[in-house]
């Protein structure tokens, strides 16, 4: 009976982001950091990562989910 709690457990609680890191439900709006490149980011489009370049050479903040001018950080 325990086994199966948790496999319930698990199976809706990794069910609610695809391995790409986007939202199984697609009426969510996420953005995600790139890897590497801070002046750009990844919008979620019905499960498949976009990959998008920040407007006007800004910055994306992950944490706040919004673009911030470098001097923003100094």
């Amino acid at each position: 009976m325990h086994k199966l709690l948790l496999l319930i457990f698990l199976a809706t609680t990794s069910a609610e982001f695809l391995p790409n890191g986007c939202p199984t439900d697609f009426h969510q709006h996420v953005l995600l950091p790139h890897e590497t490149d801070c002046t750009k980011f990844y919008y979620c489009n019905y499960g498949n990562k976009l990959l998008r370049e920040c407007p006007g050479g800004l910055h994306f903040d992950p944490v706040l989910q919004v673009f911030h001018n470098v001097s923003f950080y100094l």
